[in-house]
């Protein structure tokens, strides 16, 4: 009896298959009506009558605005950022103790409820906010040196990511990681940084290169 060669072919259970390509299918109709909703809604800064900036929500869908801050003479409400019915601001105003210098408040408005919520205030030198879910970071400059925060809208923390004698702008974030620019744009090198928050690891992504500007992160990358 000659030899002969077989060969096996895969047997796919049809109803595990179908279930795989269901969910396949779930999760692409779910981020495109969540790319819908995010797309629908834009926040802008409009300047009032007294040359003063506000936040102004523009709904795409029904090609309606609405005021979200009213602008009051000494103050700026600037640097708005989105994450599905939130949104997140800084507001200016002059320093009741110092004339000459200006400070900055955080407020959250929640599109759902219609509240607005103060999420921090006294700070200086804020240049970027950013938000996902209940994660809130920010820039601030507590001394001579700005440096990353982080609010928990959960449970209403602050806490405060770097402290030294550089200057972290910039900050972005996605879930459980933070990037941020090392040297702001008058500092004559720049890197980038990312801390994991639930490890509390900092990792250089510039690799020292001392030209590495402009962070941004979604998902893993």
């Amino acid at each position: 009896m000659s030899d002969r060669n077989y060969f096996s072919i895969p047997i796919f259970d049809r109803k595990e298959v179908c279930n795989e390509i269901s969910l396949i299918i779930i999760k692409i109709v779910s981020i495109f009506f969540l790319f819908l909703l995010l797309s629908s809604i834009l926040c802008t800064i409009s300047y009032a009558g007294n040359n003063n900036s506000a936040i102004i929500q523009n709904d795409q869908y029904s090609g309606t605005e609405s005021l979200l801050t009213t602008s009051s003479s000494g103050t700026d409400q600037e640097l708005p950022a989105i994450w599905e019915d939130r949104i997140i601001w800084k507001s200016q105003y002059s320093n009741p103790n110092d004339s000459g210098s200006i400070l900055s408040e955080l407020f959250l408005y929640n599109l759902s409820t219609g509240k607005t919520t103060r999420v921090a205030s006294g700070l200086t030198g804020v240049t970027m906010i950013d938000i996902w879910e209940d994660l809130v970071v920010w820039n601030s400059c507590e001394g001579d040196y700005s440096d990353i925060y982080l609010f928990n809208l959960s449970n209403s923390e602050i806490k405060r990511i770097t402290n030294d004698s550089l200057n972290q702008v910039k900050p972005q974030v996605w879930e459980s990681n933070i990037v941020w620019q090392d040297g702001d744009d008058n500092d004559a090198e720049w890197n980038i940084y990312l801390y994991n928050i639930e490890s509390g690891n900092i990792l250089n992504l510039g690799n020292g290169s001392g030209f590495a500007k402009y962070p941004a992160i979604w998902e893993d990358r």
